[in-house]
Order: structure tokens, then C-alpha cells, then sequence
């Protein structure tokens, strides 16, 4: 079952993350980290608990549009 007012999420432009980012401009790498992470985890969740194929499809394809390459441990 899809999420009522679920949209299709596209990956941001490099201006939209300038504009994004907490002052403006500078990358902020552990800002990075923590947002890859929590998009990670919560692909890897909804590909696990999800009953819905659709729902499933487009978190794998949002873990490959933000470049996740499993660990040995994930694989």
C-alpha cells in the first residue's frame, strides 16, 4: 500500500543543496554523514517492511540514486 500523498523523490541539484545547507554554501560533512545515514537506514527499512512492491522499488532506487554500496555485513 503506498503512503497517502506519497510523491517520488528526486535527488537534489548542486544549487539546491548550496541553498539547503545549514549556512549557505559550505559543505558540512557531518551533516552529510548523519542525513546518508538516516536516508540509508530508512530505504533499507522500508525495503524490509513494506508490503507494497512499489513502495520497495523506489527505496532501492533512492539507495542507488545516493550512491550506497552495501558492506560486506549488508550484502
Amino acid at each position: 500500500m503506498a503512503f497517502k500523498g506519497a510523491t517520488t523523490l528526486a535527488p537534489l541539484t548542486a544549487q539546491e543543496a548550496r541553498v539547503a545547507s545549514a549556512d549557505g554554501g559550505t559543505f558540512d560533512a557531518k551533516q552529510f554523514r548523519e542525513d546518508h545515514s538516516l536516508i540509508v537506514e530508512t530505504c533499507f527499512d522500508l525495503i524490509r517492511n513494506s508490503q507494497d512492491p512499489e513502495v520497495r522499488i523506489q527505496a532501492a532506487q533512492v539507495l542507488q540514486s545516493v550512491g550506497h554500496t552495501p558492506s560486506a555485513s549488508t550484502k
